[in-house]
C-alpha cells in the first residue's frame, strides 16, 4: 500500500511540474506575441529575461550597452529607437534588452555571476566589458545568438540609415 501510495504521489508531482513547464511555455508564448504584434514602441527586457526569451523563442537579442550620463544614448533613445522602421525590425527580428554598463547588479549568464567593478570615476559592469571586448565606449551594441555567442559588436551613435543594415547582419 505505501509503494501505491508513493507512486501516486510521485505521479502527481510530475503531472504538476509539467503543468507549470505549460504555463511558463504559454507565458513566453504570450511574451513573444506580445512583442512581435508591438508597432509603436521597441519592447526592451531586462537582460535575464531577454536571454531567457532568447533561448525559448530561438532569435537574437539585441542589447543596448548604455550608461545613464551618455548623451549620444539619450539622443538613439529619443531619435532612431523611435522610428518606425527601426522599432518593427527590432520587435519582428530581435529580443531587444537595454544594459547599463554601470548597473551595481550581479548578473548571470551561461552560468557565470557578473558584477560592477569599481575602478575610475564610476567603475564598469563585468558583463559590459565582456560583450565589448572591454572597449567601453557607449553607446554601443551586442548581438548574441540564442544560445548566447556573441555575433556581432556595433559601436557608436547609430543613425535609422545605419542601424537598419547593421541589424540585417550582412558585411
Amino acid at each position: 500500500m505505501f509503494k501505491l501510495s508513493l507512486f501516486a504521489l510521485l505521479i502527481l508531482v510530475g503531472c504538476a511540474q509539467t503543468k507549470q513547464t505549460t504555463l511558463q511555455i504559454e507565458s513566453l508564448d504570450e511574451q513573444l506575441s506580445q512583442i512581435e504584434k508591438n508597432d509603436s514602441t521597441i519592447v526592451w527586457l531586462s537582460f535575464e529575461k531577454g536571454a531567457e526569451l532568447s533561448k525559448f523563442s530561438n532569435k537574437n537579442m539585441f542589447i543596448d550597452i548604455y550608461t545613464d550620463w551618455c548623451g549620444w544614448c539619450k539622443k538613439m533613445d529619443a531619435s532612431t529607437f523611435k522610428n518606425e522602421a527601426v522599432v518593427s525590425y527590432m520587435n519582428q527580428n530581435y529580443i531587444a534588452v537595454k544594459l547599463n554598463a554601470e548597473q551595481q547588479d550581479t548578473l548571470r549568464f551561461n552560468n557565470t555571476n557578473y558584477t560592477f567593478v569599481n575602478s575610475g570615476r564610476r567603475g564598469y559592469h563585468q558583463l559590459a566589458a565582456l560583450l565589448l571586448d572591454g572597449q567601453m565606449s557607449y553607446p554601443s551594441f551586442a548581438i548574441l545568438s540564442s544560445d548566447g555567442n556573441r555575433v556581432k559588436k556595433i559601436v557608436g551613435y547609430q543613425s535609422t540609415e545605419q542601424l537598419i543594415p547593421a541589424l540585417s547582419l550582412k558585411e
